[in-house]
């Protein structure tokens, strides 16, 4: 990114046949109870469509995590700052409810 958030990213690493990269289609993201972006939503499948990933020192700004072979910031929120990994206008409902919140803040 641009600074604004500490973290580091990482190419994700291809595990056996089951997590190819890159790392595309469904996968389940966890989100954090206290997210603004995530308002009533909690555990949903999201579409991915991506090679990198932060992978270390999100904890304190993480909105949303996914496991994709290891865990990964799905979703980022800090102050008025907010960005999510996979395409929330390919994920259908949930990702109409995402774009619905973040209208909402």
């Amino acid at each position: 990114g641009l600074g604004w958030m500490e973290g580091h990213v990482e190419k994700i690493k291809p595990i056996g046949r089951n997590f190819k990269v890159p790392h595309i289609g469904w996968s389940t993201v966890d989100a954090s109870s206290k997210s603004k972006l995530f308002k009533n939503l909690g555990k949903n499948e999201y579409y991915f469509l991506h090679s990198y990933a932060l992978k270390s020192s999100y904890k304190n700004f993480s909105a949303a995590t996914c496991k994709y072979g290891e865990e990964f910031c799905a979703a980022a929120e800090q102050n008025n700052i907010f960005g999510v990994q996979f395409h929330p206008e390919k994920s259908y409902n949930q990702g109409r409810k995402i774009l619905k919140n973040f209208e909402k803040i």
